[in-house]
């Protein structure tokens, strides 16, 4: 349960001969979260632990790594998530990952970033829109061959992170974060319940500049047609469609049409298992990022129709959305 299939896709199972998990601790108090916030603060700083790094010399071998986070177009990469894995290991996502060592945190305001006490060895540097001031930023940025000495820091100082030009999209519903915030029954002080997904219409019409975020629901599974009507007042040539799914659930499958025309589909047979809905996830899964090309013609002035047909289902199975971009190239 630690690193397996349960939840995960395409999880690896063959670890790094001594990979050590943990340590695991349980702490006790009175009921005070204060308490506990300061007691795992506590911890964080203590780690890696006197005690038990001097049982192993490959233990203690580590070092530090920083740098920071500018966007193409200027911006600082403001909280994005950033996360130390894999070296040129594109084709396994980062949850999927953890044959070796892995290690996560957030950018700053001003995108920088540090990360401490890292076991040595080769890395490769990953970040993704964490929502707030990304949350229009549809890219990710991967830099490979970091280079972890022990007892040194790894300055990588600035990283350009290729972004879209925002004035050329035409519209986007929902926030790139990986997550379902925003939508429809994904409010995450709910109670937790099993199959919340089926409390999601089969059909429902989101018009860009009226509907409210809410008006579109966390998650979609059922044999229906979701809509987006949008207007169109600027035309350029081409355009991509772009669905950031939060989760997904071999089982049911949709098309995709602009207009009526087809232009893509959310298929079992492309994007693999890694059972989010029928387990009761509600705000985020296994991350997916589908694109589909929209050829010159496909799009007109005024109002046009997006439309995610479901075609065939499976009770539970489906996906939970992160966010719908379409935007010009």
């Amino acid at each position: 349960m630690i690193h397996g299939t349960h939840f995960q896709a395409t999880s690896r199972d063959s670890f790094a001969p001594g990979k050590l998990w943990g340590p695991w601790l349980w702490y006790l108090n009175d009921g005070s979260v204060a308490d506990a916030h300061d007691q795992y603060d506590q911890e964080v700083r203590s780690w890696p632990y006197k005690w038990f790094a001097e049982t192993d010399a490959s233990f203690r071998s580590r070092g530090k790594i920083q740098g920071r986070l500018r966007l193409s177009d200027g911006r600082p990469a403001s909280g994005a998530a950033v996360f130390l894995g894999d070296n040129r290991n594109a084709t396994v996502s980062t949850l999927d990952q953890g044959q070796g060592y892995y290690y996560t945190t957030y950018a700053d305001a001003y995108g920088k970033f540090s990360i401490r006490d890292i076991r040595t060895g080769t890395y490769a540097l990953y970040a993704w829109a964490n929502g707030g001031a990304l949350s229009d930023v549809t890219t990710n940025l991967t830099h490979n061959h970091v280079d972890i000495v022990s007892g040194q820091n790894t300055n990588l100082k600035d990283l350009t992170w290729p972004v879209t030009d925002k004035a050329k999209r035409i519209f986007q519903l929902g926030a790139l974060d990986r997550k379902t915030d925003g939508f429809g029954l994904a409010n995450p002080q709910q109670p937790f319940e099993h199959a919340r997904i089926a409390k999601c219409p089969a059909n429902l019409t989101y018009t860009v500049g009226t509907s409210r975020e809410t008006d579109w629901c966390f998650g979609q599974s059922t044999p229906g047609t979701w809509r987006i009507k949008f207007p169109i007042t600027t035309e350029y040539a081409d355009a991509k469609l772009t669905l950031s799914l939060a989760g997904f659930s071999q089982g049911s499958n949709a098309d995709v049409l602009l207009n009526g025309a087809k232009v893509g589909n959310i298929t079992s047979a492309r994007l693999a298992n890694s059972q989010d809905t029928y387990r009761g996830a509600t705000r985020s899964g296994e991350w997916r990022l589908l694109e589909f090309p929209v050829m010159e013609g496909a799009l007109r002035q005024g109002w046009n129709e997006l439309d995610v047909k479901v075609t065939n289902a499976t009770q539970w199975r489906g996906w939970l959305w992160d966010s719908v971009v379409l935007e010009w190239v």
